[in-house]
């Protein structure tokens, strides 16, 4: 019982902090304290999604670039400069933001030769799987 009243002043006090700089709380559903009433949690405490991203492309990919869909450029490789994912692979990686504050994303993959394979408007789910394969090949980017 202490850990739940503990918890819930510390969820509490941060919403108190962040709604007196003039963020809103937002409510998870399946969240509730003793009694069964709702807590809100903070967008700034909630966990970013894991997702899993398999290559299928049928070739080696050597750069994973993620964007919010509202973004205009893609910002910085996801993979480590000595990471390659192999076809058939996947790696299951954090995104930059919690569901409430973005859930739509453009995902690109990039094979050795500079071929691209590119999703946009993915809607991101936590856990969720996003099988890149050879029809997601960006005609539009190929040289």
């Amino acid at each position: 019982m202490k850990r739940v009243c503990y918890l819930f002043a510390v969820i509490l006090s941060a919403g108190l902090l962040i709604a007196g700089c003039g963020s809103s709380p937002v409510t998870s559903s399946g969240d509730t304290a003793a009694g069964g009433a709702a807590i809100s949690i903070p967008a700034e405490i909630e966990e970013n999604p894991f997702i899993t991203i398999v290559n299928d492309t049928g070739y080696e990919v050597w750069y994973l670039y993620i964007s919010s869909s509202d973004q205009d450029t893609w910002g910085e490789d996801w993979l480590d400069s000595d990471q390659v994912l192999s076809d058939g692979q996947s790696i299951t990686i954090q995104m930059l933001y919690p569901l409430s504050v973005c859930n739509s994303y453009d995902i690109m993959l990039v094979d050795l030769d500079g071929d691209a394979y590119t999703k946009y408007s993915v809607t991101i789910s936590a856990n969720g799987r996003i099988v890149f394969i050879f029809d997601d090949f960006d005609w539009d980017d190929y040289h």
